[in-house]
C-alpha cells in the first residue's frame, strides 16, 4: 500500500510538471531555497541601508581627499579608504540583492551636507575636517557591525558584518592615528 501511494505522488508530480511545462510555465525555486536568500527583519535591513549610505559616503569624502588633501598621509588614507569601502560596498550590494533589500543609491541628506562642507574646505583645514568626520564615520560603522555581527538574526547579515568588522575598526584606528599626528 505504502509502495501504491508514493508512486501516485510521483506520477503526480509528474503530470503536474508535464503539465506546467505544456502551458509554458517555467519552474523556479522558491527564495526559501536559494542559499542566502530571504527576508531579512528590520534590524537588519536598516543596517544594511545604513552601511550602505556611510560606505558611500566615505568614498566620496575619500575621494575628496586623494584631491584635496594637504598631507601626503592623509591622501593616502583616501585612496585607501575609496578602495576598501568600495569593496565593502560591493559585498553589501550583492548580499542585499540575495536578501531582496533594495539599497539607497545616494548619501541621506545630512551626509551630502558632510560632504559639500568638506568640499569647500582647502589645505590644512581641509585634512582636520576630514580626518574629523571619517573618525565619526568610522566610530559609527563600527558600533553597528559590531551590533550586526553579535545581534543579526539573519546569517548572511551577521556572517558579513562579521567579515567586514576588523577591517572597519582597522579604519578608525588608523584615522585616529592621523588626527593624533601619527603618519
Amino acid at each position: 500500500m505504502e509502495n501504491t501511494n508514493s508512486m501516485k505522488t510521483v506520477l503526480g508530480l509528474s503530470r503536474d510538471l508535464a503539465l506546467a511545462v505544456a502551458l509554458g510555465m517555467s519552474w523556479q525555486p522558491s527564495i526559501a531555497q536559494i542559499p542566502g536568500a530571504g527576508a531579512v527583519n528590520n534590524d537588519d535591513d536598516k543596517f544594511m541601508r545604513s552601511a550602505s549610505t556611510g560606505a558611500l559616503m566615505e568614498v566620496r569624502m575619500a575621494s575628496l581627499a586623494q584631491e584635496r588633501g594637504v598631507r601626503p598621509e592623509v591622501r593616502a588614507y583616501g585612496k585607501q579608504m575609496t578602495d576598501a569601502h568600495s569593496a565593502i560596498n560591493t559585498g553589501l550590494r550583492e548580499l542585499a540583492g540575495r536578501k531582496g533589500v533594495a539599497l539607497p543609491s545616494d548619501v541621506d541628506g545630512t551626509q551630502q551636507k558632510t560632504i559639500d562642507d568638506l568640499g569647500k574646505l582647502t589645505g590644512t583645514g581641509f585634512d582636520d575636517a576630514f580626518l574629523d568626520a571619517m573618525a565619526r564615520a568610522h566610530q559609527k560603522d563600527a558600533d553597528e557591525f559590531e551590533n550586526a555581527a553579535k545581534n543579526s538574526k539573519d546569517p548572511g547579515v551577521k556572517g558579513f558584518a562579521q567579515k567586514a568588522l576588523p577591517a572597519i575598526k582597522a579604519h578608525l584606528a588608523r584615522v585616529q592615528a592621523l588626527k593624533k599626528g601619527g603618519h
